[in-house]
Order: C-alpha cells, then structure tokens, then sequence
C-alpha cells in the first residue's frame, strides 16, 4: 500500500482532526475576545478611544457623571468656597466645571507655542485651571491598575506649566457592573483640588511679592524725585468752639530732572511717644519743577466731639510721620506705593 491509499483510507480522520483543532483555535480565540470585552482593559482602550477629538460624546456610555461630578464639585466648594458661593453652590459649580471640560475635549487645534520667557510675567497672567495641552496629557499618561476582580483604578497624570509644572494625579475608580466595566467615581477629587489650592496659593503669594518689590521700587524713585525735608503739624480750636483745626506742614525738594505735577501724601500724627492718632492721605494738585521746592500746606478740619481730634488737641505736641503715596510726573507716568495684604483671586 502506498502513501495515497493510506490518505485516502484515513481522509475522514485526518478532516475531522483538523476540524477538531480548528474548532478548539476559533474557540480559544472567541474566549480570548469574550474576556477581554468584559475586561477593564478594553474599557481602557474606549476611554483612550473617547480621548481623540470629537469623540468625548463615547464617555458617556461608560462613565456615571452624577457621582464624578458630585465628587469633584464638593472638593471645589470646600477648597474655593468663593466660587459660584451662595445657594445651589455645587449645582452652579458642576455646570461650571463641565462647560469648561466640554470646551476642552471638543477644542482639536493644537494649542501655540509660548515665546514668553518673563517670569513675572507669566506669573502676572489668570491662572487656568487646566492646562493647554491637558487631554493630550490624559491620553499619554493613562495607566489601568486592577485593585480585585470588580474593581480598578485608572490614573492620569497632569502637570500644570503655570504652577511650576507640578503633576497632579487623578485617580478614577473602575467597577465592574452588571452592564459591564465603568468608569464610577473620582476618588482622589478632594486630594488633587486641594493640593491644586496649595499650589494657587503659592503662586498667589509669588505675585503678592512682585507687587511689593514693585511698590519697593516705586517707593524709592518718589524719595529721590521729591526729597522730603521736613513734616511739621499743630492743632487747635478756632473761634467758632466746635472746630478742631490741624494744620500739616510738609517741604521738600525736587532733585531729580523730571517735574511733579501731582502727590498724595500718606501723613501719620503721632505723640511724642510714638503713640498714632490719626492717619490721612493729603493730595496736592501742584507742580514742581526740577530744583525747586515743594512747600505745602494742608487742613484737616474735624468736630471737637470726635475722639480723634479731642487726642490731637490734646497731645503736648504732633509728630508727623509722611510717605509718599502716590505721584503724577510731567511725563504722564504714574507712581504708586500701596500696601499689599493680598492678590485678587484670577482663576479661569
């Protein structure tokens, strides 16, 4: 018998045998794909797909908005109570948040270069809370972490070039539902907006500073564009009984080449002892040319019944503490030294 009459004599063997392998492929591989369809990971790969422009819309079917939301905004709340403060204030902050996100997921330009390279500057811009480039950051540092058979944890790591490129990272819980794998809360939303408030502060603090080392500076040029001399005051009652007349005293010089055209001048009266009685800013609408003096006087009118001006009347004598507030130059620059507690919040 030769190798033909042997395939032709076991022919159905050799079918069903290949049949049978067959079968057991197609089925491994049907098993395969079952598992990963019902596996995290695959609604990894949808999350990654809803990530690309004009696709956000897909993020619905697989994530619970309500409690992400609900998370989010009470972690705004509490970090940033003067956001959209008053009644329904986690409602109006949801709308908010998701205005803002929607804006961003359906935005496809590729965000600009920035040629700025002011530090203060770029410190002095609003601050915005998510970064230019913030989807494209979801879709490069998504990582899915099993935590047990029915949950997962998927991760995103988003740093913010505007509060020294610090990362934050969100973490998103994964459950396994009847419905298959979702995306079911935001479970560090309270850790990742309160450290983003940490980091805001100090950023509000950094520009606090510009603005001091900017009075500083300004502070400076007014004393050596008008060089105070002297600061003499003296109070009394004038004939009609009632009026508490002060009267402020204040010379100096102009040294520098530019005219004045305008001051303010914040004036404390003092007792001997140091001891402050009353605080006043005194505005002169007078020109002062290069090399000339300024000699000004000031009255300061008040109701013998005011505290303030029964202890002026009373003081042995007034010592006047002067500082230049403001001043208008006859180049039109305006000068300001003004105390800074604090920088208006500026979040977008």
């Amino acid at each position: 018998m030769n190798i033909f009459d042997s395939l032709r004599q076991n022919i159905f063997k050799i079918l069903v045998g290949i049949l049978v392998v067959a079968t057991l492929v197609v089925g491994y591989f049907c098993w395969q794909a079952y598992q990963y369809y019902k596996s995290p990971e695959y609604l990894a790969d949808q999350v990654q797909e809803a990530l690309k422009p004009g696709q956000i819309a897909k993020l619905a079917a697989i994530a619970d908005f309500g409690p992400i939301f609900h998370r989010l905004s009470t972690a705004i709340a509490t970090s940033y109570p003067f956001i959209e403060s008053g009644p329904n204030q986690q409602e109006r902050i949801t709308r908010r948040v998701q205005a803002a996100l929607l804006e961003k997921f359906r935005d496809t330009s590729k965000p600009g270069v920035d040629h700025e390279t002011d530090r203060e500057k770029l410190l002095l811009r609003p601050l915005v809370a998510l970064p230019p480039d913030f989807v494209e950051q979801m879709q490069k540092s998504m990582v899915l972490q099993r935590v047990s058979e029915y949950m997962a944890v998927l991760t995103f790591t988003i740093r913010h070039p505007q509060l020294n490129n610090q990362a934050f990272q969100l973490a998103f819980t994964v459950t396994n539902t009847p419905d298959g794998w979702r995306i079911t809360d935001f479970s560090n939303a309270a850790q990742v907006v309160a450290s983003f408030r940490a980091a805001h502060l100090q950023r509000q603090e950094a520009k606090r500073q510009i603005f001091i080392r900017r009075n500083q500076a300004a502070a400076d040029t007014m004393r050596n564009l008008l060089t105070l001399e002297s600061c003499n005051a003296s109070s009394g009652m004038i004939s009609d009984g009632r009026t508490i007349l002060t009267v402020v005293h204040v010379l100096a010089r102009n040294k520098s080449p530019q005219r004045v055209n305008n001051v303010n001048l914040l004036v404390s009266l003092q007792t001997p002892d140091g001891k402050e009685l009353i605080t006043r800013n005194l505005n002169a609408a007078k020109a002062t040319e290069p090399g000339a003096d300024f000699d000004y006087r000031w009255t300061i009118d008040m109701d013998r019944s005011d505290p303030d001006a029964r202890a002026l009347l009373a003081a042995p004598s007034l010592v006047c503490k002067p500082r230049w507030y403001s001043m208008t130059l006859d180049n039109g620059r305006v000068l300001y030294d003004v105390e800074v507690l604090s920088v208006p919040e500026d979040i977008k």
